[in-house]
């Protein structure tokens, strides 16, 4: 048995393949149509109660949720792709604040967005919800830009020259919600990062059905 990955195109489910793509590991993708809903449905939510995606399954069925913790799965899992820093080490402590911090700030504002009504039981503070939250996003972006802005290393990605798994998650989130128009005066290393994620050889067709199909 390969691992299984759930998924969809402009999701979550991104930084999982584009990992398992520069690896060169197989797996199956099952598509989970998030335009239907299909995150709600009994066979889905049996998978993965919480009806989100990306989940993946492992070789011996074990089921990993959450999309940091499926990031960190596939590195621990793939040593020898060093796609993650050490984490004994300073570099690796680093990473994870930001993995941490995109996955518990800016993933949980996302939320916000998209189901508004899970945040107050009054209809008429629903879009009220959405615009502090579409506020937050681009605050916490704005954040993490300042940050790559004083590590100021030469090269595009979160360590420089060199790619990791981060670059892959902060490319895949940070185009929700944020368009190039936002992006390109005030967040330029995070666009630069993203530019150089989509021109990896390994990542440029995966790219292209994720974010610019139709």
């Amino acid at each position: 048995m390969s691992y299984i990955l759930y998924g969809d195109n402009d999701s979550g489910s991104f930084t999982a393949e584009a990992l398992f793509a520069e690896l060169g590991v197989p797996f199956e993708l099952k598509t989970i149509n998030l335009e239907k809903y299909e995150q709600t449905e009994d066979p889905y939510k049996e998978i993965n109660p919480f009806g989100r995606v990306p989940t993946l399954v492992l070789p011996d069925g074990t089921i990993v949720t959450e999309s940091a913790a499926i990031l960190l799965t596939i590195c621990a899992r793939h040593p020898e792709g060093k796609l993650f820093p050490d984490q004994a080490t300073s570099d690796g402590a680093w990473a994870l604040r930001w993995l941490m911090y995109i996955s518990n700030n800016i993933y949980e504002a996302v939320g916000r967005v998209e189901f508004p009504n899970r945040y107050t039981s009054n209809y008429y503070e629903r879009a009220s919800v959405e615009a502090s939250a579409r506020s937050e996003i681009r605050w916490f972006w704005i954040l993490f830009e300042r940050e790559l802005a004083a590590r100021n290393l030469p090269g595009p990605f979160c360590f420089g020259e060199t790619f990791t798994a981060l670059d892959a998650y902060v490319a895949n989130i940070s185009g929700w919600y944020n368009p190039i128009e936002w992006r390109g005066p005030n967040a330029p290393r995070i666009e630069a990062l993203r530019q150089a994620v989509k021109a990896r050889p390994k990542l440029s067709a995966l790219w292209a059905r994720h974010f610019e199909s139709a």
